[in-house]
């Protein structure tokens, strides 16, 4: 992984962080990134975090 962005916003004050974007490093929305992001929090052996859960719950997954 060459950069990883988050805003922390609503993780506080929700519990919780919502995964709006999957982005290449280019800057360009990829399926690919997703599907890489999908495949590690849901084989993730040891604790669930946030930006597990957030990518294990984005609706693309809910519509699949």
């Amino acid at each position: 992984m060459d950069v990883l962005s988050t805003d922390k916003t609503g993780t506080l004050t929700q519990g919780k962080i919502v995964l709006e974007k999957h982005l290449d490093a280019h800057g360009d929305e990829s399926e690919k990134v997703l599907q890489y992001g999908y495949i590690n929090s849901f084989h993730h052996t040891g604790l669930k975090n946030l930006l597990d859960e957030a990518i294990l719950a984005h609706e693309s997954w809910e519509n699949a």
